[in-house]
């Protein structure tokens, strides 16, 4: 009982978890397939999460998470120890739906790899400064 660390807990809003169409910005990308060809394709939803390193302060407390749905990425970042705008993006892909998503980074930047039934996706962001 000499040495311990106190647990402190955080509360994520609500608000900021939402799908409403509020808030969103979004990015259409033509991925030029074959549209006829598929309408069968079944694919599950999937969602993850990235955590930035805690190297600034700014940084700290900060994640990337996503979820997709048919053709559609939702990402979303949160920050417990600010109040960010602008933090969610939707990107379609015109008639293919996603396989996988990747997400990974670097001391720089943060890499989103989309794998759609048509296409592959490399999306390069850099990490927050504020």
């Amino acid at each position: 009982m000499a040495n311990y660390v106190p647990v402190q807990y955080r509360e994520v809003p609500m608000r900021q978890l939402s799908s409403s169409a509020r808030g969103w910005r979004e990015i259409n990308v033509s991925t030029g397939g074959i549209h006829n060809m598929l309408q069968d394709v079944k694919t599950s939803e999937q969602c993850g999460g990235y955590c930035f390193a805690e190297r600034e302060d700014y940084r700290s407390n900060r994640f990337l998470y996503w979820r997709t749905c048919r053709d559609s990425i939702y990402l979303c970042e949160l920050s417990m120890n600010l109040n960010l705008g602008n933090n969610q993006l939707r990107i379609s892909f015109d008639e293919s739906p996603i396989l996988s998503v990747e997400v990974t980074g670097n001391r720089l930047q943060v890499f989103v790899l989309i794998a759609t039934v048509t296409s592959i996706h490399r999306i390069v962001l850099r990490h927050p400064k504020v």
